[in-house]
């Protein structure tokens, strides 16, 4: 599939403004830890897992051959047990983040950088950001640009499905929405969704049970994780009269496969499969 030029420079434009020149061409890292799980997958889709020797009890290592050092998770990471393991740099991504924490490891000695992963546009440039610092810009920009096709692709394929209103739900205790300004928001008009979460100006806002049954939406898909999951029926008993529970319409689905980076457009193109049936 060709892009268009200009969508091509933005990219690249984008790009190049989130690289960081951490280190020389000739001591690129090979130590890296990684304390979001969307920088775990990156690493691993652009050749550099196995430069992992850190990484959070949430990212999924399973592909790994040497399985890194688990070293805390996503708003405390466990600093003694990072300076041990000597990285070369440790990576993270601005949301959820304490930089508290970041300033105790800079003031050791040891490397970090910061990458954003809110909108669709940082989530290409991120992702090329990540290989330029870790001295593999070529794979990275190669899975960077894929990424964007398939973004372009499914908005092709799908934003002229007849549009079914919905929210998408991160959390039920309390519910918490992808808000329209979220990477998610942002996305579902490509997948012919309308979000029923838009009027928020905040990404992630608190809703409560009257917002669902005022919004009466066609869909709900639960990405709540952990303890939270049950079944739909138990899940959202309290919705009873709402037309996504009457018709059977709340999907419980997986939250790791939505996360902002490579395993992304996958994710869409299912839930939009899911929404609105094979195309």
């Amino acid at each position: 599939m060709k892009i268009k030029e200009g969508v091509l420079i933005t990219f690249v434009i984008i790009a190049s403004l989130s690289s960081q020149n951490l280190f020389s061409n000739d001591e690129m890292p090979k130590r890296i830890v990684s304390l979001k799980p969307v920088i775990t997958d990156t690493l691993i889709a652009i050749g550099a897992g196995d430069m992992i020797v850190g990484a959070t009890k949430y990212c999924e290592l399973e592909a790994l051959e040497n399985r890194p050092q688990i070293v805390g998770d996503y708003t405390r990471p466990m600093i003694e047990k990072i300076v041990a393991l000597r990285p070369d740099v440790v990576l993270n991504s601005e949301e959820n983040s304490s930089r508290r924490s970041f300033e105790k490891m800079e003031s050791l000695g040891i490397k970090t950088s910061f990458f954003s992963f809110s909108t669709p546009d940082e989530i290409v440039s991120s992702i090329s950001a990540i290989g330029a610092t870790i001295g593999m810009k070529k794979s990275a920009d190669a899975v960077a640009l894929q990424i964007k096709k398939e973004f372009i692709e499914l908005k092709k394929r799908w934003s002229s499905a007849p549009q079914k209103k919905g929210f998408i739900i991160w959390g039920r205790r309390p519910i918490i929405a992808a808000g329209d300004i979220s990477y998610m928001g942002t996305l579902l008009s490509s997948i012919g969704v309308e979000n029923a979460a838009k009027k928020s100006s905040v990404p992630y806002p608190r809703i409560g049970v009257e917002d669902i049954l005022t919004a009466n939406p066609d869909f709900i898909v639960d990405l709540s994780m952990g303890s939270e999951a049950h079944t739909p029926e138990e899940a959202w008993s309290k919705i009873k009269n709402c037309d996504a529970y009457k018709r059977g319409r709340i999907y419980i689905m997986n939250a790791d496969d939505f996360r902002p980076g490579p395993r992304l457009p996958d994710a869409l193109e299912n839930l939009a499969r899911v929404i609105h049936g094979e195309r």
